[in-house]
């Protein structure tokens, strides 16, 4: 990707990536290529791929198991339609995350 940016003449100023580990990872790989690693690099929760919810930490099959196949398949290929919050009790709580700590208790993705 670095030498297709280099070779197309692409000047990059900033960059924008979610708080995910391997975003985070790739955008640091690719400035280190670029030469550019002096760059800000602004992470937000809002360009994570996406938030599972109440679903954060099982798997497919016990979620199915759970609250039924079609209900699961409708969250997974929907963009509009989401599962249930999670909630402060969980321990999959993004509160709890320390990539979460500078948002306030509205702020957090649920």
């Amino acid at each position: 990707a670095a030498r297709l940016l280099l070779e197309g003449g692409f000047e990059i100023d900033v960059v924008f990536t979610s708080r995910l580990k391997r975003a985070i990872r790739s955008a640091a790989i690719l400035l280190q290529e670029l030469n550019e690693v002096y760059l800000p690099v602004f992470k937000s929760w809002r360009l994570n791929e996406r938030m599972y919810g109440a679903l954060t930490g099982l798997s497919k099959s016990e979620t199915a198991e759970t609250l039924g196949h079609e209900l699961v398949q409708a969250w997974r290929g929907s963009l509009r339609s989401r599962p249930p919050p999670v909630r402060p009790s969980d321990e999959h709580y993004p509160g709890r995350d320390r990539r979460y700590a500078d948002l306030s208790s509205g702020q957090i993705p649920l």
